[in-house]
Formats: C-alpha cells, structure tokens, sequence
C-alpha cells in the first residue's frame, strides 16, 4: 500500500492532468489515509506513537469538501464500531477514550471548520465571480447596442489583423456581412488605396501604423475598395485597443458625397470666376482707355469717376484671380 502511494504520488508529480487533478488528488489522500490506518493499527492505534501523523491526515480532509470528511468519518467510526461490536475491546479505559477523542474525532472536527470556511469563501467568490460576470455583461450589452447603432463602420481587430468585430454599419458600407467577414484578416475586406486608386504599402498604412507604433492615425485623403469593386472616398480614423500590440480599433464613414459636392463646388467656383473674369478685363480694359488723355478728353470731374471705377475694376479682377488659383491649388 506505501509502496502503490508513493508510486502515485510520484506519477501526479510528474504528471498532472488538469481536468482530473481533484481526483487523482483525492485518490493519493485516501492511498496515504489507509497506509497510515494500517499503520496505526498495527502499533496499538491509541497507543501508537504515530498517532500525530494520523491526526495531521485527519485535519486535511475538509480540503477534500464532503467527500473526504465523509471518508474519514466512516473509517474512524467505522474502526471503533468494529472494536466495540465485532472484537467486543472497545476502549478499555476512559484514558484511552479521551486519546481517541483528541488523536482522531477532535481533528475530524477541525477538518469539518476548515471545510465550513473554505466553503464559505468559496461561496462568497462564486457571488462576487456572478456578480461580477453579470456587471461585464451589462457593460458588453450596452458597448454593442452603441456599436451597432452608430452610423459610422466600426471594426475591432486583434494584434495579428484578424477581424473579432464589425458593426452593421461597416456591414452595409463594405458589402461585407458579419458571419463572413469575422475571423478573417482586415486586408481581405478593408482594401484601402490612395486617391489615384494605387494600393497602399504597409509603411503607409493607417491600420500598420496603429498596430505596430500603438498611434491614432486621422485620414481623409483615401479610397476604399467595397466587395462590389465600388471605388469610396473615407474618412477613418485607428487607435490602439489596448496596450500597443494587443489590436486596434478602426472607424470609418463614406464621405463620397461630400468629396462629391467639394469637387462640384470647386468647378462651379473655377467656371464662374473665370467666365466673369473676361468681362470685368473688358470693362477695366475700357477704364483705362478713357482715362488715357491720348484717346479721349474729358474734363477733371469725370476723370475722378473714372479713376475710382477703374480701380474698383482691378480690385474686382484680382479677387477672381485669386478664386482660380484656389479652386486650381484644391484640385492639385
């Protein structure tokens, strides 16, 4: 029997299975519990002088829960039912009840305290573990409820690029549904390019940038590609999840249409300075003429009109110039 425990013990040494390690655990406690009875019997069990190891074998039943306390319950009661019914000993004298009572049912009533405790905190883990699981899940309900409700795409992804997270809204404008798009990597449904339609290269990216220097990076000068081959103009911007390296956060809206209507504006601006600039040229250009003395006469008052319509003219031509080249310098 001490030979198959220390074999035991020196295997879960060695060897310890996760899933079973209570059991395996309580196998060697009942293997050491019976090699110490044995051995307690056979040296005069109240007079034996290994009776302090037996009580230490006692005191640790309550970490076995129930089980063990009844275990040790049974074979303690059990020995001195035997001696009282079956050899008719029972304990000769009251020096030796009183040896019993502290060698073996006093530290079975010290392992039953040192259970009740670690039951107690158990319980009181397992309250703060619900309670605590329940706060996170409230706290999880009410983060989706806002992802999914804002109008801007939002997509989680971890340190390796793999898509964990993406709001309908990214759904939508990407053409990308959530069952296809998780657990992919965000290079195959996020294709971002630059204005020219080229490809960006991964020192460039946003995305790269935030995963590997743990940044916020703020663009608006990109395209993305959708699944359809639809060609986007986005404004996006990437934090860190976390700590740098843990994942990142990108968020993200189409702005195509104002991209749209900027262009528009910047045309119409360009068409109508340059189509009133030619008639305010004319109109300055005659200025000019009457107020040469070489090609007309006319007295000091109407010269004074002219020469304040005239600079009022050239005031005018240069504002027009001045709409060109902006509306020129935006389209680059």
């Amino acid at each position: 029997m001490a030979a198959a425990t220390a074999f035991l013990s020196a295997v879960a040494y060695f060897w310890r299975p996760k899933k079973h390690l209570y059991k395996v655990a309580l196998a060697i406690y009942i293997l050491l519990a019976i090699t110490t009875g044995a051995l307690l019997y056979s040296s005069g069990m109240t007079s034996s002088p290994f009776i302090a190891l037996g009580m230490i074998i006692l005191v640790f039943a309550g970490l076995f829960g129930l089980t063990g306390l009844g275990l040790m319950f049974v074979l303690v009661n059990g020995y001195l039912a035997f001696d009282l019914l079956i050899l008719h000993k029972a304990l000769e004298s009251s020096q030796q009840l009183i040896v019993f009572a502290l060698g073996y049912e006093i530290p079975l009533a010290a392992s039953l305290l040192i259970w009740h405790s670690k039951s107690n905190r158990e319980d009181d883990q397992d309250k703060a573990y619900s309670a605590l699981a329940k706060e996170l899940g409230e706290v999880a309900n009410k983060s989706e409820i806002v992802i999914n409700a804002i109008g801007d795409g939002v997509i989680a992804i971890d340190s390796r690029g793999v898509i964990q997270l993406i709001n309908p809204a990214a759904q939508k404008i990407l053409g990308w549904g959530k069952h296809d798009a998780l657990e992919l990597d965000y290079k195959t449904i996020f294709k971002l390019e630059d204005t020219s339609g080229t490809p960006l290269p991964e020192n460039q990216n946003p995305v790269q940038q935030t995963l590997k220097a743990g940044e916020s990076v703020l663009r608006n000068d990109l395209t993305l590609e959708t699944k359809s081959n639809k060609k986007l103009f986005v404004s996006l911007l990437t934090s860190p999840a976390g700590q740098p390296g843990t994942g990142a956060i990108i968020v993200f809206r189409d702005i195509t249409k104002e991209k749209t209507e900027e262009r528009q504006q910047a045309e119409f601006i360009s068409t109508a300075s340059h189509e009133m600039r030619t008639p305010v040229a004319s109109i300055e250009g005659y200025l000019g003429l009457a107020l040469n003395p070489n090609t007309a006469a006319i007295d000091e008052k109407a010269r004074l009109y002219l020469a304040k319509a005239h600079e009022a003219a050239q005031h005018l031509g240069r504002l027009f110039q001045d709409l060109l080249d902006i509306s020129r310098a935006e389209d680059g």
